[in-house]
């Protein structure tokens, strides 16, 4: 609790309520984001375990097409999200000292500031998620061999 009143009240403003509407804004978006690229992928999914059904695919082939499926919806999740923090970072430095808006420092810097640190976690996650998928793509082309 302490660290969130730090953030807060940082530079002695005592009206913050901007910054948490940016800090929540940019990671229900990023959390959105996220959670509809995992329903495309169950669908993926559900497609192709149906095709498995019908006899249309053998279960090494679902079990490979799931596998990929799995790591480029991990993919295209990582590059939205990477995409969206370097956005957010652009939007960042024209408040920043030496550019020609850091007198708007107050409070629209810091709403962007705040609202990219939001997407920096948000894409770690999906780093992590990431690295899950290719090592699990990694580990069932070993097994496949």
């Amino acid at each position: 609790m302490e660290i969130l009143s730090f953030l807060l009240y940082a530079g002695g403003r005592k009206d913050p309520p901007e910054l948490l509407i940016a800090a929540f804004i940019g990671l229900a978006l990023g959390l959105w984001m996220l959670r509809r690229s995992e329903r495309a992928a169950m669908k993926g999914q559900q497609e192709i375990e149906t095709r498995a059904d019908k006899n249309e695919i053998t279960e090494d082939e679902a079990a490979s097409l799931v596998i990929n499926h799995r790591f480029r919806q991990a993919t295209q999740k990582l590059m939205k999200t990477l995409c969206i923090f370097l956005l957010t970072i652009g939007a960042t430095t024209p408040f920043l000292a030496g550019f020609p808006l850091h007198e708007y420092w107050h409070p629209w810097g810091e709403c962007a500031l705040l609202g990219s640190f939001a997407v920096f976690i948000i894409m770690v996650l999906s780093l992590g998620s990431w690295m899950s998928e290719w090592f699990a793509r990694h580990e069932a082309r070993q097994a496949m061999r």
